[in-house]
């Protein structure tokens, strides 16, 4: 595909693999403008589309630019790179900047340079985007965390169990469901030449058409889905993304993009009002290092934010997915009409939300080089850049508790033919015949295997964890041995790794909800507060410490957080909860 702008803005195209055998082509467009008090125009100078990751040091831990070139973003992310700058060009011991973009409200109190030998150490706050190396955003990864490659890996199919918040490079607080491109934008003692800088970027629509041979010209919608914001230099810039599905990797076509501009709003003396209604500047949610020296009159830049631990992958509710299925398209001929009646196949990763009331969920598709049928890749949803009409919110979907478990008696054998398809069983041999020994005397027939189900093993293995009692007395109360419980254990860990390798993880889903079930009932439910507590200790590295003091045993985390990883990205509601004790855990 030839990729050709008509206009200012800079493009470029990521060609890659959401499955085996499948092709998409993610269009990018790049509009930049000079911040400005009011209202920021486009800049007259564009900047291009960042190819690479920055980084501000040899161990590529501090990032400071992430890569534009991702196929998707989940969510959409608000970023910002510069300097902490002293009002009025005094010095001050410490100073709190600001960065305001529509809702989302973060402030930051920036301390002169002061001298520490002790052993204790901080986790940093700031703006800048989170290393792929960081531990948080590299658990996001895997098990293909090491095998991850980010020069080649849009060579190779995505893996099955991909998780797509990857692509996410912006810290968990400063990413929002959605960004309209004309949000208001406050920055407060973060620009070199205004001590506050309140603005609006000018409304501007790129429109992507793809041209295939003997085809007609399709529509391709792009969505808004990254801010950055460069305060020395007072630039902002937007990034667009769109889909176009291929039939193969070398299939011919131009892709023209354009850009429509929307008059400006001819009142614009309220902006700097609806600003002033966020909270107060004088909230301190969090402490870095900066050197007195540069806390000197505006032209003297205080030390630049450094990136600290990345925020751990949670996928909200409203997370507002990369196309809207009724925009979705033929891999033969393109993005196609726009039609909500296409037939969706699903990506290796699921959907941040359910689909809205009323769409009936459609089956996955499979792709054919000959016959070339109808191809989906389940992108996440998006909505336009320039939505036609107000844009209706999904109400949160409540996700009821995992189920509760009975007594854990030694189950009855399942009659021949009686297992469900897919779960494993222990050998269903014939009952044995008592054996005759030499001296004539009956031997003792070999008991018939314990089965138990998925939930029976997470629960027992929870109960064992928490080491009230010897594992030999909590087994002795399920009536089972030793042997039996291993045999068990190492039957159902064969069936989720089985499982994940096809790319399904309700195994794995069962267990964790069975395991966290009997960790609440014997210490109490975990609230949004306490995990908000979990994920801030494995940002900054105590996690022992938070497990101790909120009386969770070290076998918990993981289950702890893929159950609720899996409860943010369904429940909206959840989610804004566990973000907002985040916040103010980080503030404490």
């Amino acid at each position: 595909m030839q990729i050709v702008a008509r206009c200012p803005l800079k493009a470029a195209s990521l060609l890659w693999h959401p499955r085996a055998g499948a092709t998409a082509l993610t269009l990018l467009c790049k509009a930049t403008f000079e911040l400005r008090p009011g209202r920021s125009r486009l800049a007259a100078e564009q900047d291009a589309l960042s190819t690479l990751d920055t980084y501000a040091d040899d161990a590529r831990t501090i990032l400071i630019t992430a890569s534009d070139m991702c196929p998707f973003k989940r969510r959409a992310d608000v970023l910002f790179n510069g300097h902490a700058y002293a009002p009025s060009g005094h010095q001050a011991p410490s100073i709190v900047v600001r960065l305001i973009v529509g809702k989302l409200d973060k402030s930051i109190e920036v301390h002169a340079d002061r001298g520490w030998n002790g052993q204790q150490r901080w986790s940093v706050v700031d703006f800048r985007p989170v290393a792929p190396s960081s531990p948080l955003r590299a658990a996001l990864l895997g098990r293909h965390a090491k095998a991850w490659d980010p020069q080649t890996w849009n060579t190779r199919p995505l893996p099955d169990d991909f998780d797509g918040a990857f692509f996410n490079a912006a810290p968990v607080d400063q990413q929002i469901p959605e960004l309209t491109g004309d949000e208001i934008i406050a920055l407060e003692h973060l620009s070199p030449v205004h001590p506050r800088l309140v603005t609006r970027l000018s409304r501007i629509v790129p429109r992507a058409s793809v041209q295939r041979e003997n085809r007609d010209l399709e529509l391709v919608r792009l969505r808004c889905d990254t801010l950055s914001i460069d305060g020395d230099r007072g630039v902002a810039s937007l990034v667009f993304r769109g889909l176009v599905p291929l039939s193969h990797p070398d299939e011919p076509g131009l892709v023209t993009i354009t850009t429509e501009a929307e008059k400006d709003p001819q009142e614009e003396g309220n902006i700097d009002a609806r600003a002033n209604d966020a909270r107060s500047s004088q909230e301190q949610p969090g402490t870095m290092i900066l050197k007195a020296s540069q806390l000197v009159g505006a032209a003297k830049p205080a030390v630049p934010f450094v990136s600290g631990a990345p925020a751990p992958g949670i996928e909200r509710g409203s997370t507002v997915p990369l196309e809207d299925p009724a925009v979705m398209c033929r891999i033969g001929t393109g993005t196609g009409p726009l039609s909500p009646t296409l037939i969706r196949a699903a990506l290796p990763f699921h959907p941040s939300v359910p689909e809205r009331p009323g769409t009936p969920p459609a089956s996955p598709g499979s792709l054919s080089s000959v016959a070339a049928p109808e191809l989906e890749p389940e992108l996440p949803r998006t909505r336009p850049a320039a939505p036609e009409a107000e844009v209706e919110r999904e109400a949160p979907i409540d996700i009821p508790p995992p189920p509760m478990f009975g007594p854990l008696l030694v189950p009855a054998r399942p009659a021949p033919g009686e297992a469900a398809a897919g779960v494993p069983s222990a050998a269903a041999a014939e009952e044995p015949a008592a054996a005759v020994a030499e001296d004539g005397e009956a031997a003792a027939p070999e008991l018939p295997p314990i089965e138990l189900s998925i939930e029976q093993v997470a629960a027992i293995a929870a109960e064992i964890a928490e080491r009230r009692q010897d594992q030999a007395v909590v087994l002795h109360a399920h009536g089972l041995r030793e042997r039996a419980w291993s045999e068990n254990q190492q039957r159902w860990t064969a069936a989720i790794e089985e499982q994940a390798s096809r790319g399904s993880h309700a195994l794995r889903a069962a267990y964790d909800a069975a395991y966290v079930a009997q960790v609440e009932q014997l210490r109490g439910a975990i609230t949004p507060e306490e995990y908000a507590r979990i994920l801030l200790a494995l940002d900054r590295r105590r996690t022992d410490e938070t497990l101790d003091a909120l009386k969770i045993q070290r076998p918990a985390l993981m289950p702890i957080v893929r159950m609720w990883t899996r409860a943010l990205a369904r429940d909206a509601t959840l989610a804004d909860a566990v973000s907002d004790a985040l916040r103010a855990a980080q503030r404490a």
